[in-house]
């Protein structure tokens, strides 16, 4: 399996390494759209000074957590990976259940090595390391407990992207793009604090798409917290994993049935 992740982490640099002008133009439009996701809770952050009880300093720590963990999740989910209704849709899971390999392992080294978003990932990291000089604790136990809050964010963020693209099983055509919605909502809302929320918004926001657990949440924790409360989001995050994984086996006996209805029979789109 090593091989095969070098060989997919090969094939992402392929486009910075023999692109030339326009690897730099890709890496360019990446770093526009990681910087306009962040702008919102800069500018909050700069332009007032706090927001409600989060502080300038926390709101860039906020920003750099978010980022982090996006940044590693698209590392093992580049191409449509993360965008899963987009291969269900199209017919394309196919691909990955001809191999030779199971489902999960073709997947991983399909999206594995997407370097060619390293720009946006090294911004996360750059402010992650930035709120950190103003907020990190000197105990090794927060240490500890800030690295599995990101990695366990991160697999919030695929969970997620997994849980609503299964709706693509039983909806191909209506739901291709679904993933499209659900990754731009969490692009926007996880940097977000949730002050002054209503408690609908935060009933979402903390259960089916859990962008504020991905966010808000242990950032808050991270900021305030202590012992095991560090440890919230992971145990919320391996319940929501087990679920998503329960539902998504589902859809994939569903899929295996019916299979999908997106092409005729000439080969061309309905």
């Amino acid at each position: 399996m090593l091989d095969m992740l070098k060989t997919s982490m090969r094939l992402g640099l392929e486009p910075i390494i023999d692109g030339g002008g326009r690897g730099l133009v890709w890496m360019f439009g990446e770093l526009v759209l990681a910087v306009s996701a962040i702008v919102p809770s800069l500018a909050m952050a700069f332009a007032l000074g706090r927001v409600g009880d989060w502080t300038r300093q926390d709101l860039l720590f906020l920003v750099g957590f978010v980022l982090t963990a996006r940044g590693l999740a698209q590392v093992v989910g580049g191409g449509n990976i993360l965008m899963i209704s987009r291969k269900i849709g199209r017919g394309q899971l196919d691909h990955n259940l001809l191999q030779p390999l199971p489902l999960w392992k073709s997947l991983v080294v399909e999206g594995f090595g997407s370097l060619d978003l390293i720009v946006s990932q090294l911004l996360g990291v750059g402010c992650l390391c930035w709120g950190l000089s103003y907020v990190a604790r000197p105990e090794p136990a927060w240490w500890f407990a800030l690295i599995v809050n990101i990695v366990c964010a991160a697999g919030l963020v695929i969970a997620t992207q997994y849980l609503w693209g299964t709706l693509t099983f039983y909806a191909p055509q209506s739901a291709e793009e679904i993933n499209t919605i659900t990754d731009g909502a969490i692009s926007q809302l996880s940097v977000l604090p949730l002050n002054g929320a209503i408690p609908f918004v935060r009933a979402v926001l903390t259960s089916i798409l859990p962008a504020a657990m991905i966010g808000a949440v242990p950032a808050s924790y991270m900021l305030h917290a202590y012992g095991w409360r560090l440890y919230t989001m992971p145990l919320f995050a391996l319940a929501f994993g087990i679920i998503t994984i329960v539902i998504f086996r589902q859809g994939l006996r569903h899929y295996g049935k019916y299979s999908v209805s997106r092409y005729s029979s000439f080969g061309h789109r309905r």
